[in-house]
This record gives C-alpha cells, sequence and structure tokens, in this order.
C-alpha cells in the first residue's frame, strides 16, 4: 500500500498589530523610562545654584518677618515713651523703665523665635523641593507603567512566532515522513504540538491555544492521502 503525497499547506496565526493606544504606550512609557535613568542618580543632590537659590528665599523671608518686627518695635516703643511721660514726667523712673524693659524682653524672644524659625524654615524649603521631586519621579515611574501594555502583545507575539515555527516544524516532517505509519506520525505531531502550545499559555487559554495547534497540524496531514 502506497501514499500519494501532496503539497503542505502550513497555516500560519497572525501577530496582533499595535494600534493607536498601543503605540502611545510604547510612547509613553518610553518617557517614562528616560525620566527615571535622567534624575534617579541626582533626586537628592542639590549643586550650588540650587542651594543658593533656596538660601537667598530663605534670606529674603527673614529679613521681611525683621523689618516689620522691627519697624513694629519702634512704633510701639515711641507710643510707650509718650505715654510714660505725659504720666510721670520723665522716662528715667522706676516705673516707665520696668514697662518698656518689659517690652523689651517680649520683644528679644521674638527675634530669638524669628531666628529660629529662619533655620527650620531653610529645611521646610529642602523638603519641599525633595518631595517635588519625587513627585516628579513618580510620575516618570507612573508613565513607565504604560508599557505593560505593549509588553503584554510583545510577549503574546513572541509565543505566536514559536507556535508558527513548530507548526513549520510539523509540516517538514510530515513531507519527509515515507513510511506506512504516517499517520501515526501525524498523530503523534498534532498531540504533541497541542500539548506544548497549552503548555505556554497555560489554563483554559493555553487548552483552547493548544487544541488550535493541534488541529492546525492534522490539517497538514490531510494534505497527504492514500
Amino acid at each position: 500500500m502506497s501514499f500519494k503525497k501532496k503539497k503542505a499547506s502550513v497555516p500560519q496565526y497572525e501577530e496582533f498589530k499595535d494600534t493607536p493606544w498601543i503605540t502611545q504606550g510604547r510612547e509613553i512609557a518610553d518617557i517614562g523610562g528616560k525620566g527615571i535613568l535622567d534624575n534617579y542618580n541626582s533626586v537628592n543632590v542639590f549643586d550650588d545654584a540650587q542651594r543658593k537659590s533656596m538660601e537667598k528665599l530663605n534670606e529674603d523671608t527673614y529679613n521681611r518677618a525683621f523689618a516689620d518686627m522691627e519697624r513694629q518695635y519702634m512704633n510701639t516703643m515711641g507710643k510707650y515713651n509718650q505715654a510714660n511721660y505725659n504720666r510721670f514726667g520723665t522716662l528715667n523712673a522706676t516705673a516707665p523703665y520696668y514697662i518698656t524693659d518689659q517690652y523689651q524682653r517680649d520683644f528679644q524672644r521674638q527675634m530669638n523665635d524669628l531666628a529660629y524659625n529662619k533655620a527650620v524654615n531653610y529645611e521646610n524649603l529642602v523638603d519641599k523641593e525633595l518631595q517635588r521631586r519625587y513627585n516628579t519621579m513618580d510620575m516618570f515611574h507612573n508613565l513607565y507603567q504604560y508599557g505593560n501594555v505593549p509588553h503584554s502583545v510583545d510577549i503574546a507575539n513572541w509565543n505566536t512566532r514559536n507556535t508558527n515555527k513548530d507548526l513549520a516544524m510539523a509540516a517538514l516532517n510530515a513531507q519527509q515522513a515515507n513510511s506506512g505509519g504516517f499517520g501515526n506520525i501525524l498523530s503523534a505531531l498534532a498531540t504533541g504540538t497541542g500539548a506544548a502550545i497549552g503548555g505556554i499559555y497555560g489554563g483554559g487559554t493555553g487548552a483552547q491555544l493548544g487544541a488550535k495547534a493541534g488541529n492546525l497540524v492534522g490539517q497538514v496531514g490531510a494534505n497527504y492521502v492514500r
């Protein structure tokens, strides 16, 4: 008994084509990745220009507050002196001296607090700048995550290419088979290819794709009739 061999037609799975949304995902992910690479090593570093800028801002804020307090002090002391002179006829008596001395002590405490707040304010400026930078890095990270969808498409297409290689190999083996056990060979190839594809994807999806792959190999054998 002999076999009549026909030319094998090997069906091929098509790869998924990029949509505009997926293409944009690739571009956005590239922007995010570049942003991370450009900034991760300097996010906590302040150069001289940046430090001087923050120091100037802090100094300007302090000087404005100091000038306001000094102006208020001078106005208040003038009012106290006028009131004391009108009341006591002198500024050198104990009573007027006590009143102005208490105010001067309060003013000195306020000035000490202002100097302390100057140091605290500089630290706050540094912390706020760092937080802005961290927020920017988070933005780049979120942009980078948009690459997950294109990446999943690339993996699916890579598996599709491997599946097509398996189908092409099955067809080649079928063309080279000349023995009476040709039907058994095709059956084994169909079963083996289906199992291999099912193992790649796993789960229900793997079972469906494995069955399709097995059927495709079976179609190769349909081109060979006895």
